[in-house]
C-alpha cells in the first residue's frame, strides 16, 4: 500500500513538472511572438515615416 501511494505521488509530481514545463514553454513562445510582432510594427512605422519624409 505504501509503495502504491508513493508511486501515485511520484507520478503526480512528474506530471505536474511536465505541465509546468509545458506552461513555461508556452509562455516563452507567446512572449517571443509578442516581441516579434512589436518589433515588426516598429519597423513598419519607421518605414512609413521614411517614405513620408521622402515624399515631402
Amino acid at each position: 500500500m505504501f509503495l502504491k501511494a508513493s508511486l501515485k505521488i511520484s507520478c503526480y509530481l512528474a506530471n505536474n513538472s511536465l505541465h509546468q514545463r509545458r506552461d513555461i514553454r508556452r509562455y516563452l513562445i507567446l512572449s517571443l511572438m509578442k516581441m516579434r510582432l512589436f518589433l515588426c510594427f516598429q519597423m513598419c512605422q519607421v518605414a512609413i515615416m521614411k517614405t513620408s519624409m521622402k515624399n515631402q
